[in-house]
């Protein structure tokens, strides 16, 4: 595995086309324990929203969203924002720092209702109730009594 240095300098040079320019870094400690994410999902239901990440990389990195999102497996309505990513779980000598942006974006395309880290999120959530909670939530409404910031 290379260096974590390694890891974000190619970071750096690959995020924009690894996302198609829909992540960017936007800020991160020197001694890299912090690496701050910005992401602006182009398309699905998150579009036009933009959400602020930090990672905390190293042997067993973990994943916090800053920015409140209705998302059932972000929990940022309920806790700290930690985001729950199978990819996290199962984290080795094979994976490295663009893994972490490509699962972020995959969850934002593709949020995971039969699995949530919140008590907000039902397992059985009809899936259009779901998609118009989200439309309210990016609009800035308020949804399950959290009032969100609009987009």
């Amino acid at each position: 595995m290379d260096s974590l240095a390694k890891q974000f300098h190619r970071l750096l040079k690959n995020i924009t086309g690894l996302s198609a320019g829909q992540a960017e870094v936007t800020d991160w400690d020197v001694d890299l324990t912090r690496i701050e994410l910005t992401i602006r999902p182009f398309d699905g239901i998150y579009k036009g929203g933009q959400f602020i990440f930090e990672v905390n990389p190293g042997d067993h990195p973990r994943v916090y969203c800053q920015t409140m999102i209705y998302h059932p497996n972000m929990d940022t309505l309920e806790d700290d924002g930690e985001v729950c990513l199978n990819l996290l779980d199962e984290w080795d000598d094979t994976r490295d720092l663009e893994d972490i942006v490509q699962g972020i974006l995959f969850l934002l395309y593709n949020p995971n209702l039969e699995d949530p880290v919140t008590c907000v999120f039902s397992p059985d959530m009809v899936w259009t109730t779901f998609i118009k909670n989200v439309k309210i939530s990016l609009n800035g409404g308020c949804v399950d009594g959290y009032d969100f910031t609009q987009y």
